[in-house]
């Protein structure tokens, strides 16, 4: 099973690409020295202890990532919820670690066997507007993990072929309006509420 996740790491950290404890700590001074209230409050998490803080280590999905996961993966629930296959130990490392950060965790999955690869999603909710959410990518798990590029190509595919139904089924709905235009006698069309593709076939 691979595994990929998706923390940050920062340049002039351990010869290990990881973030040291230090590090944090400076990143957190220098955050409240220049007064970058933003990132404050991304560093500040809620635990089982109470409130901690720390450097918020995930990124948002980008409009491009979020449509093609979304499309590819449609089946959305709540990692507390999730029963479609084992998770694996690195991605619980992460749900452990995001836990707090977030207000929702979620996995998003296939519907079918054309990708098998779920994606971990972290959900951050607006607490001036409920309505509005921001997503961001964790981790995702499979057997075998394919490029972005790739699944935008498989995505794109799909979404195509969405499209092209939906104008093939306009193009037969417009020949039935157009026929009807035809037949239909004076006082029919007139008694026609709104010319509407609708009432032309119905």
């Amino acid at each position: 099973m691979l595994v990929e996740t998706f923390e940050q790491l920062e340049l002039g950290t351990a010869s290990d690409g990881t973030v040291t404890p230090e590090d944090n700590v400076e990143a957190l001074a220098l955050c409240e020295e220049l007064g970058l209230e933003g990132q404050k409050k991304l560093n500040v998490r809620t635990t089982d202890e109470g409130p901690i803080t720390a450097r918020f280590p995930y990124r948002e999905m980008t409009a491009t990532e979020a449509a093609v996961y979304g499309i590819l993966c449609p089946t959305h629930s709540k990692v507390a919820d999730y029963s479609a296959g084992p998770i694996p130990l690195r991605v619980l490392q992460v749900v452990a670690h995001a836990k707090g950060m977030f207000n929702e965790i979620h996995v998003w999955a296939a519907a079918s066997p054309v990708v098998k690869d779920p994606v971990l999603v972290g959900i951050k909710v607006d607490p001036t507007a409920s309505w509005r959410t921001t997503r961001y990518i964790l981790a995702r798990w499979g057997d075998v993990l394919e490029s972005f590029d790739a699944l935008l190509v498989k995505a794109a595919k799909i979404q195509r072929e969405k499209f092209r139904t939906l104008a093939q089924r306009i193009q037969t709905e417009v020949g039935t309006c157009l026929a009807a235009l035809k037949t239909e006698d004076d006082e029919t069309i007139v008694r026609r509420s709104e010319p509407t593709a609708y009432h032309l076939v119905n």
